[in-house]
């Protein structure tokens, strides 16, 4: 009994399926006939309105060729003496016509070839404009990093050629100093308010760019009272008068370790 049922269902399920199969043949059917039959329409619109065009502009020339055989047979047959002057007005009508033809096309043509050339174009110029600005302001930015680090290296380099100056130069730099002021410590020397060679040394290191690392001279007993010519008296209008006393050795010859 079961079996019966579910063949019965089967049968049900199948018979079902091939209606709605058939409903949907019929409606895809009816569906391409109805574009077919649109299609046809449309097509049938499209071919009555070119014909109806068609006939139309034919009609009209017809009309107009026959207005012009009537006027031109009138003008003929009735109007001989005007035929020079509507034959003139004619050909200026042609002419401004054509005129008017040639001016519509032209204006046609610029409309359409001519503004949208002119609108690229300016497109054009303005990206070139704003790649070469975007250009000049890299180089620009190129070039003045390069010249920040052209600096950077010009200063390191001169802070390296001033440390080393500093460090390795000074005792070369402090003997040409003191060498080229030899005289001014002999005047200290013999200047009698210097009783101490060492006061005279750390005078004449005043006079050697403030540099006090000069070797120490050993210190002379000072000259007896007795040489000391406190009666001089110092004239500062004229030239320097020469000293009586003899000439004292240059202790930076005499002694080599100081003079180095």
């Amino acid at each position: 009994m079961i079996i019966i049922i579910v063949i019965i269902i089967i049968i049900i399920i199948i018979i079902i399926i091939i209606i709605i199969n058939i409903i949907l043949l019929v409606i895809i059917i009816i569906i391409i006939i109805n574009t077919i039959i649109t299609i046809i329409t449309i097509i049938t619109i499209i071919t009555t309105t070119i014909i109806n065009i068609i006939v139309i502009t034919i009609i009209i020339i017809i009309i107009v060729t026959t207005i012009i055989i009537i006027i031109v047979v009138i003008t003929i047959i009735i109007i001989i003496p005007t035929i020079i002057v509507i034959t003139i007005i004619i050909i200026i009508i042609v002419v401004i016509t054509v005129i008017i033809i040639i001016i519509i096309i032209i204006i046609i043509i610029i409309i359409i070839i001519i503004i949208p050339t002119i609108i690229v174009i300016t497109i054009i110029i303005i990206i070139v404009i704003i790649i070469t600005i975007i250009i000049f302001i890299i180089i620009i930015i190129i070039l003045l990093v390069v010249i920040i680090i052209i600096i950077i290296i010009i200063n390191t380099m001169i802070i390296t050629i001033i440390i080393i100056i500093l460090v390795s130069g000074r005792s070369l730099y402090t003997y040409g100093v003191c060498r080229r002021a030899s005289g001014q410590l002999l005047d200290c020397v013999l200047n009698p308010e210097f009783t101490d060679s060492e006061e005279a040394v750390r005078h004449s290191s005043s006079h050697c760019g403030g540099h006090t690392d000069i070797p120490r001279i050993p210190s002379s007993p000072p000259d007896p009272p007795a040489l000391i010519n406190t009666q001089v008296q110092v004239d500062l209008s004229g030239p320097p008068t020469p000293d009586p006393r003899p000439p004292t050795p240059d202790p930076l010859v005499v002694n080599p370790a100081v003079s180095l």
